[in-house]
C-alpha cells in the first residue's frame, strides 16, 4: 500500500525484478505451460448468438430480443459449479481476491476475464502432448456439459458481432475496475482488450543466464512473425477491418507505455541484459495508481511516483508488484517466459503454436537458427508488429521466415510429439504454404462479409476432420482426463 515515506528504492526494485521474473525453472525438463481463451457465447433461435452473463444478475448485452429478458437466464458461472467433479475433478476454489475460479485435478485452472471470457491455464509440464491432449479434452468436455444449455464456446481472438458497451464489465473487482477507468482515459482500445480480445498463450523455461538472454532476445524477435502466421481476428462490430488481427492492433494501441517491446530491446545498441530492459520498461510505464489516488491521478510513470510521490503519497513493495501485472509487452517474464503475441487459433489448430514454439525454443541449433534470421529486423519490431497485424504472410520478409521455421521443425526428428508435428505439418499446407492464415480463410468465406454462427460452425467442424486422425492418435496416446457421466 501507498505511504507517506520512501520505502522502495531501485535496488529494491532489481533484486526483486530478478528474483520473481527471472528465476531458473529446472530447465533440463524444459517444461511447457499453454494458456487458451475462448469467448462463451448462448445460441438463439434467430439473429445473432446472445453473450451470456457471467452471474444471473447480470446484463451482458443490451441487443437481447425483449423475450429474452424475461426468460431468468442462469449465469455461466452458476452453470459450471453445478458440474463439479465431472470434469477432471473440477472443483470451485475462489482465489484470494475471491475472484472466480476453477481448478482440476491436472493441476490446470480455470478463470474469467473482464468480459466474461474463460481463461484455461494448464500446468506447466515436460510433455507437451499431455498437456496438449489435456486441454483439448477439458475443453471438449465443458463444451458437452454445457451444450443442454446452448451454450458454445467461439475460438476466436475477438469477439466479432458485439460493441464494447453491449458485453459490459462481467468482474468487477478493484484491480479490474482501476484498469478500466484508466483504460478510459486514453483511448478505447483498453476497454475493448477487457471485454472482447481473447489470446493463446505460450509458456517456457527461462533457462540458465546465458541461456535466458537467446531466449528472450529469440521470443521477441519471433512475435511478427508468428502473428502473421495465426492472425485469426479480422472482423470488429460484424464488420471488416482491413486487418488479419485486429486483437493485435486493440493491445498495440491501448498504451504504448506498457505494451510492444523495451526499448532496450530494439535500439541500435541492444541492452543484452533482460533484467535491465525490463526494469526500464518498468519505470517507464504510466501507474494506475490505487484507491483515491487514481481518481485525480495524473498521468506518471512509476519512476516518477517513486522519486517525487503523489499527493505525499510514495509507492511500497507491493505497488511495484501490482504495478508489473498491469504490463502486457509481447513478452512477458514471469519466472518464466510468457509469449503473448498469438491470437486464440481454431479448436482444431491450437496446438500449432506450442509446438513450434517449443521446438524453436529448446532446440539450441533452432535458437540459434531464430537469432541469425531474424536478428536483423530487431530494431524494427515495432513497425513490423503492426505490419504483421494488418497484412499477415503477405509481408515478404515475415513468410519467407515463417516457412523457414516450418523446415526447419519438420526436418528434425520427432521427439515423442510427431502427432503434434503432423497438426503442424497440415496447418502449414493448408495455411503458411501457401501465404495464408485462419483470417485469410474466414475473409474468404463469406466474401468478406463477418460468417454468421452456423458459418463459423461449419468452419470449425471442416477444421476438426482435417486433422482428425493425428488428433485422435493423440488422445490415445496420452491419459484420459475423469470424464464421469453426469
Amino acid at each position: 500500500m501507498a505511504s507517506k515515506y520512501k520505502k522502495i528504492n531501485m535496488n529494491d526494485l532489481k533484486e526483486h525484478l530478478v528474483s520473481s521474473f527471472f528465476k531458473e525453472w529446472k530447465d533440463k525438463e524444459q517444461l511447457v505451460g499453454l494458456e487458451l481463451e475462448v469467448i462463451p457465447f448462448r445460441t438463439g433461435s434467430k439473429g445473432l448468438p446472445h453473450v451470456i452473463p457471467l452471474f444471473s444478475s447480470g446484463r451482458a448485452c443490451t441487443s437481447w430480443c425483449e423475450s429474452d429478458h424475461d426468460l431468468g437466464w442462469s449465469g455461466l458461472l452458476e452453470i459450471l459449479r453445478s458440474f463439479e467433479g465431472q470434469c477432471d475433478g473440477m472443483r470451485f476454489e475462489p482465489s484470494d481476491d475471491k475472484t472466480p475460479r476453477f481448478v482440476f485435478n491436472s493441476g490446470a485452472q480455470l478463470t474469467f476475464e473482464p468480459g466474461g471470457q474463460l481463461e484455461y491455464s494448464s500446468a506447466a509440464e515436460a510433455d507437451i502432448q499431455q498437456v496438449t491432449s489435456q486441454l483439448f479434452r477439458t475443453l471438449d468436455r465443458l463444451e458437452q456439459l454445457l451444450k443442454p444449455h446452448e451454450i458454445i464456446f467461439h475460438y476466436g481472438a475477438l469477439n466479432p458481432w458485439y460493441r464494447t458497451e453491449e458485453v459490459g464489465l462481467q468482474i468487477k473487482k478493484d484491480r479490474y475496475l482501476v484498469m478500466d477507468r484508466y483504460f478510459a482515459r486514453l483511448s478505447p482500445y483498453g476497454q475493448k482488450m477487457m471485454r472482447l480480445t481473447a489470446s493463446f498463450q505460450v509458456n517456457l523455461d527461462v533457462g540458465d543466464r546465458e541461456t535466458a538472454q537467446r531466449r528472450w532476445l529469440a521470443a521477441n524477435l519471433l512475435s511478427p512473425v508468428f502473428l502473421a502466421v495465426f492472425g485469426n481476428s479480422p472482423f470488429h462490430q460484424a464488420k471488416p477491418t482491413g486487418y488479419k488481427s485486429y486483437r493485435a492492433l486493440i493491445w498495440e494501441k491501448l498504451d504504448p507505455s506498457r505494451t510492444g517491446f523495451q526499448d532496450g530491446l530494439i535500439k541500435e545498441e541492444y541492452e543484452k541484459c533482460p533484467g535491465k530492459q525490463y526494469l526500464d520498461f518498468a519505470l517507464s510505464a504510466y501507474c494506475m495508481l490505487p484507491g483515491e489516488l487514481g481518481r485525480r491521478e495524473p498521468l506518471m510513470r512509476f519512476s516518477e511516483w517513486m522519486e517525487h510521490g503523489f499527493n505525499g503519497m510514495y509507492p511500497d513493495l507491493s505497488d511495484w508488484e501490482d504495478h508489473l501485472t498491469t504490463l502486457f509487452p509481447e513478452v512477458r517474464p514471469r519466472g518464466f517466459l510468457e509469449m503473448r503475441y498469438m491470437d486464440t487459433l481454431p479448436k482444431a489448430f491450437y496446438s500449432v503454436p506450442g509446438t513450434l514454439l517449443r521446438r524453436l525454443m529448446y532446440e539450441d541449433s533452432l535458437l540459434d537458427k531464430v537469432i541469425s534470421e531474424l536478428g536483423p529486423l530487431r530494431p524494427h519490431l515495432r513497425e513490423l508488429v503492426m505490419q504483421s497485424a494488418q497484412s499477415g504472410l503477405e509481408v515478404d520478409v515475415l513468410r519467407e521466415k515463417a516457412i523457414v521455421f516450418f523446415k526447419e521443425l519438420f526436418n528434425l526428428p520427432p521427439n515423442q510429439d510427431e502427432n503434434l508435428l503432423e497438426i503442424a505439418r497440415l496447418f502449414y499446407e493448408k495455411y503458411t504454404r501457401r501465404g495464408l492464415s485462419p483470417a485469410d480463410e474466414l475473409l474468404h468465406l463469406n466474401d468478406g462479409h463477418c460468417p454468421s454462427l452456423q458459418q463459423f460452425r461449419q468452419l470449425a467442424r471442416y477444421r476438426l476432420q482435417l486433422v482428425e486422425e493425428p488428433l485422435n492418435k493423440l488422445l490415445a496416446s496420452t491419459t484420459s482426463i475423469d470424464s464421469e457421466a453426469d
